[in-house]
């Protein structure tokens, strides 16, 4: 009997470590993510619009208004997410291109909007510059070839996309851990929160999220190595289960403890918000490890294998999404600094957004780093190592830099321990993005993270 010789399937890349996917499923997954978020935000702002007391010179209707256009804006966002990963009769890139079009419509409105109430022209110009960063940012980005050539069946990665989840868990995860650690911390250390109900029930429910918070970063650890998929699948999928839970329990207590207090349509609000959110992620990696694990089963004869990036096209759309909006807020507070009206309102603005209101010249050069690392890792450029690298060391210096007064300011005042996930929050969030980027760029990388191209 005669066997065949089965020759190695080939993928067909622009660039060596170009994945098969063109790099979008780390922008599918943060999509996801995103939008759903700020879905959430957007209905908030109607709720707070309906629950506002009526006057003749209220903003209801205006902030209702706003809201809804928000939240449908987000939909869109989320649904371009769910396109690009799980595909539809209009291709993957569809809803993508349709959610540019409608974040441009929906800037412009919100810029109409805030102007209907008599807010400055230049903080409406601030606002409508940070919404339009983003699909701006896209919309330059579907310019690219390797995103012109993508066809309407886009494949799968590699490696199914399992690493490029990785690379987002770890930075979430380990962010999150360090952020929970001081909000337990600074709830323990408080007699007040100790010795009362309700504290000692926010100090088991943060406790909860902060074993949450770790799985979380477990999972993303030992997926990155790009080998044990079944360890990582496993850690991955109790991070998941234990996620879920943890998201409805908090939910729960949340509603228990403002029941306790008064009785109010905005207690059922805030503990349905706090568990959307809390489920948003579990439930797109539930999602998507099921939906990859059984293309596996479907195509028997797909062996999955490292992905020539190595899962950094995620961290490069990560980088992208913070650097597009961290630039937009920091470039727009250089246009409001004459504006004393503007700017009693701008620093809410950019606490928001993610980038500090002092010193904007500093984080509109981060921000513009930030968005060259990001294309490098998108695009694969030969040097994307060193630029995430020299990105990564700048731009953790310079957040500890502009951070340094406000850090000896709050230890010579010595307040309240309470204060301090608010304080510190900002900081390790913005040093697990800059570190966690250099770190994942220079580690080692198995023989077999490299595809071959046709036509070489």
């Amino acid at each position: 009997m005669t066997m065949t010789e089965q020759k190695p399937q080939v993928t067909n890349l622009l660039a060596p470590n170009i994945p098969a996917d063109r790099g979008l499923t780390g922008l599918g997954l943060l999509m996801q993510l995103g939008g759903s978020m700020l879905v959430a935000y957007g209905a908030l702002i109607a709720v707070i619009a309906v629950l506002m007391p009526a006057s003749p010179d209220s903003p209801r209707m205006t902030m209702f208004i706003l809201g809804i256009v928000s939240a449908l804006r987000s939909s869109f966002h989320r649904s371009a997410g769910t396109n690009l990963l799980y595909g539809s009769p209009k291709g993957h890139l569809f809803g993508l291109r349709r959610y540019i079009l409608v974040g441009i419509v929906q800037s412009i409105l919100a810029f109409l909007l805030l102007k209907n109430m008599d807010l400055p022209t230049d903080v409406s110009l601030y606002v409508l510059v940070v919404l339009l960063a983003w699909p701006t940012a896209l919309g330059l980005m579907m310019l690219l070839p390797q995103f012109k050539l993508a066809s309407s069946e886009l494949p799968h990665p590699e490696d199914m996309g399992f690493e490029s989840v990785a690379i987002l868990m770890t930075i979430m995860g380990i962010a999150g851990s360090l952020i929970m650690g001081l909000v337990v911390y600074s709830m323990v250390s408080s007699e007040v929160m100790r010795s009362e109900v309700p504290g000692i029930l926010a100090i088991l429910v943060s406790g909860m999220l902060l074993v949450r918070s770790v799985f979380h970063a477990q999972a993303g650890i030992r997926g990155i190595s790009g080998i044990d998929s079944e360890r990582a699948m496993a850690t991955a999928n109790r991070y998941v289960q234990f996620g879920i839970v943890s998201a409805i329990i908090t939910g729960a207590l949340f509603l228990l403890q403002m029941l306790m207090q008064s009785v109010h349509l905005a207690s059922l609000v805030v503990a349905f918000g706090v568990s959307y959110l809390l489920l948003i992620w579990p439930n797109i990696l539930r999602t998507f490890i099921g939906d990859r694990n059984f293309s596996l089963i479907l195509n028997e004869e797909t062996t999955p294998r490292r992905a020539p990036d190595t899962g950094l096209t995620a961290l490069g759309w990560l980088l992208l999404a913070l650097g597009s909006i961290g630039f937009a807020t920091s470039a727009a507070s250089l246009l409001i600094s004459g504006n004393t009206q503007a700017l009693d309102v701008a620093p809410l603005l950019t606490e928001l957004t993610g980038a500090g209101p002092q010193s904007p010249w500093w984080t509109t050069g981060i921000g513009a780093l930030q968005l060259v690392a990001g294309f490098s890792l998108i695009t694969m450029k030969s040097n994307y190592k060193l630029i995430v690298t020299v990105y990564g060391v700048v731009a953790s210096l310079v957040t500890l830099y502009l951070a340094w007064p406000m850090i000896e300011f709050f230890k010579a005042s010595a307040p309240d321990a309470m204060m301090m996930p608010f304080i510190y929050g900002p900081i390790i969030m913005g040093l697990s993005v800059s570190i966690g980027a250099a770190f994942l760029v220079n580690r080692q990388e198995s023989s077999d993270a490299r595809a071959r191209i046709v036509g070489e």
